[in-house]
């Protein structure tokens, strides 16, 4: 089942790298300020149309997992609202740079705004699963499957199998919209019926917050699964094996540093903690530098890029 909705969702996502490629080819050789305004226009209308086909394939899997776990009176389920055209306004002005353009030209430009375009279709799909996890009466989990070729993070977190709860994983779900009034568009090969939403900004709105266990990165391999409360899924035999590798990077890592904690104050008062780890000679590195030399120990030690 997770392989079918990988097909389907790679299948909207070659299509929209496509559309993607063809507004870099219809503004190729402008000058870049008017390649950047024209990004800014064209981007949130490509973007929406296949944010709204990832959700609608993500609902039909989640009423399938629904079936398949037998849960008695499922709520019905809604698809995502298209996220705002700021995250898209966002990801164009991120990615065309001058400085993107002056270390690696066109090649690094298009890299990044199709990364980018690929993780956010990896979130919506995230977020119609967990969303439509959070207003069934029956407590749900989720877990996340990688697919083969995962970075060593990903794995390691697909490890912790239904380790997050669909309110903690969601962060935030806002609540849910109008209801999507749907129709069968078509079918999969496994007879799985396609549907179409029937209007704008209906259905399960964004979360507020986004926890770990459900973030992605550019061009992420991972799915997210609903699960019943008292169901796991044995992803792969071997699984456990990201999370000893974590483990023992982070012993090897951290190795020879001590945690320095500072406390300060915001303006409204609330208290919070900086960290930094220094080593015998007085040097610091911060959690960002400790969690990349992790995870570059983790790819040295299971050979996973």
């Amino acid at each position: 089942m997770t392989e079918e909705l990988t097909r389907l969702i790679n299948q909207v996502g070659d299509e929209a790298d496509a559309g993607l490629k063809a507004i870099l080819q219809q503004i190729a050789g402008l000058p870049l300020s008017q390649q950047q305004e024209a990004m800014h226009d064209l981007l949130p209308s490509l973007g929406a149309a296949y944010a709204g086909a990832t959700s609608e394939a993500s609902t039909v899997f989640f009423e399938n997992l629904m079936e398949v776990q037998e849960v008695a009176r499922p709520v019905p389920t809604d698809i995502v609202r298209e996220p705002k055209a700021d995250r898209w306004h966002a990801l164009a002005g991120w990615a065309m740079r001058e400085s993107v353009i002056e270390r690696g030209g066109a090649l690094l430009m298009y890299s990044m705004l199709s990364g980018g375009l690929t993780r956010i279709l990896s979130e919506i799909s995230a977020d119609t699963m967990i969303g439509n996890a959070a207003i069934q009466t029956q407590r749900m989990r989720s877990q996340r499957v990688p697919s083969a070729g995962c970075c060593a993070f990903c794995g390691m977190l697909a490890s912790k199998f239904a380790g997050y709860s669909s309110e903690a994983s969601a962060g935030k779900v806002v609540g849910r919209g109008q209801p999507v009034d749907a129709t069968i568009l078509g079918y999969t090969e496994r007879g799985v019926a396609i549907r179409k939403s029937g209007g704008q900004a209906r259905g399960l709105r964004e979360r507020g917050s986004r926890a770990i266990g459900e973030d992605f990165h550019d061009a992420c391999r991972c799915k997210v699964v609903i699960v019943t409360e008292e169901n796991e899924v044995q992803l792969r035999a071997d699984a456990d094996k990201y999370y000893d590798s974590y483990r023992d990077a982070f012993d090897k890592v951290n190795a020879g540093y001590e945690r320095k904690v500072t406390t300060y104050k915001l303006d409204d008062g609330t208290l919070k903690n900086r960290y930094e780890w220094i080593d015998a000679k007085g040097r610091s590195r911060s959690p960002k530098e400790q969690t990349n030399d992790i995870l570059n120990a983790m790819r040295r030690d299971i050979n996973v890029a």
